[in-house]
């Protein structure tokens, strides 16, 4: 009997380890989808909302709305959304001008960090830069 107990409680947790290490079906794309708040800073401050989603062929889009603490925001789409585990790099072009804006960041799925620059497609150069901080709502 109390053989028959200790394999029945040893079968127990077994399985409860086991459910324990099943990994998250999740992957680093279905985490990035959502929307995102926050702050940037560098050659100039502000807030954005930025919305990530899939499109009908499953890729990766969105769009960012940025509200500068001095002048006008903007809303631009995401030209390209890459994701490489748990780091994110995406472009878009500023409506204001043909600078493309890079931003290159960590996420763990509920929080995001990273870096900014705005490039002169033509020419290579960068001309302003700073770093972002968000998270999911």
């Amino acid at each position: 009997m109390r053989t028959l107990c200790l394999s029945f409680l040893m079968g127990l947790v077994c399985s409860v380890v086991t459910i324990g290490a099943v990994p998250s079906s999740k992957t680093a794309e279905d985490k990035l989808i959502g929307t995102w708040t926050g702050t940037w800073d560098g050659a100039s401050t502000g807030k954005y909302t930025m919305s990530i989603a899939r499109d009908d062929a499953k890729k990766l889009g969105g769009t960012i709305q940025t509200v500068p603490d001095e002048g006008g925001g903007y809303t631009a789409t995401f030209k390209s959304v890459v994701v490489d585990g748990d780091t994110v790099t995406i472009s878009y072009d500023s409506p204001e001008d043909a600078t493309e804006i890079q931003l290159e960041a960590t996420t763990d799925g509920a929080n995001i960090k990273g870096s900014w620059k705005a490039v002169d497609p033509s020419s290579k150069t960068v001309s302003a830069s700073g770093n972002f901080v968000g998270s999911k709502k």
